[in-house]
């Protein structure tokens, strides 16, 4: 019996990576904690599969009462993606201020540019690194492209799910793919108030060669065809308005009755 409902999800976690090689693990964990909570879980990891792992919790009670699955499984992973210039990180900052989120900082095998922090902007790593962590499932998602990899921690995004609000910002084929594999995954494109603007906007970057500014554009264009397959496209003709249409698009999800996540 563990006190600490976080120290027995680690618990199983470190047994799951000590028995990574096995085709099948299958874990059982219960506690019995000091506000009254008991807690069992069911948990099962297919090595070398691409699923992720995944968490069923069938029943919590506490003090105020039974919590059931559903009630358990409303925090949501949130994708945000949008064309390069497009205001995603102005977007983001003021989110993670005003409410409860957890934000997904990706690994890259790009180099890093000005005042970009390691850790904070990016993981950035070795190309044999990524892809070392390709070959032990170690992301949600991953893509290449501009000829680096681009890829999502799994371990964090499954830990703070747990906990609170996911947000991930990726690039549209990694949202896609995180979509393909968990459909309860809410999908936001950011769109540009002009187009046209931000394809002159991006022309105009002098800290890139022109090769480099042309597949930005191209870039641009591309995510930009793919809008309808995301669950809401919103314009950020200014940024405190389009965080609030945000938030009200969360909301309205977490009161949606038999949201499952990850």
């Amino acid at each position: 019996m563990w006190s600490d409902p976080s120290l027995s999800l680690r618990v199983i976690r470190k047994a799951l990576r000590v028995t990574r090689n096995a085709l099948k693990v299958t874990a059982h964990a219960s506690f019995l904690g000091t506000q009254q909570t008991s807690f069992k879980a069911s948990l099962s990891f297919r090595a070398k599969a691409r699923n992720p792992i995944k968490i069923d919790f069938f029943n919590v009670t506490t003090r105020r009462g039974i919590i059931n699955q559903n009630d358990m499984s409303r925090n949501l992973l949130i994708v945000l993606s949008g064309p390069s210039g497009v205001g995603k990180g102005t977007i983001i900052e003021k989110l993670l201020k005003r409410g409860d989120y957890a934000l997904s900082v990706s690994c890259t095998t790009r180099e890093s540019r000005e005042g970009e922090v390691n850790g904070v902007s990016y993981h950035f790593v070795r190309h044999n690194e990524f892809e070392k962590l390709i070959e032990e499932n170690g992301f949600l998602e991953y893509s290449n492209h501009f000829g680096n990899y681009y890829g999502t921690p799994r371990a964090f995004v499954e830990e703070q799910l747990g906990l609170r609000d996911v947000i991930l910002e990726i690039e549209v084929d990694g949202a896609l793919n995180v979509k393909k594999a968990h459909p309860e995954a809410l999908l936001i494109m950011i769109l540009p108030p002009d187009e046209n603007e931000l394809r002159a906007r991006l022309k105009k970057r002098g800290s890139e060669s022109e090769r480099k500014i042309e597949e930005r554009v191209k870039r641009m264009e591309y995510e930009l065809s793919k809008r309808d397959e995301y669950d809401y496209a919103v314009i950020n003709d200014d940024v405190d308005r389009a965080v609030v249409e945000i938030e009200n698009i969360v909301k309205e999800n977490k009161n949606k009755p038999g949201k499952e996540q990850i």
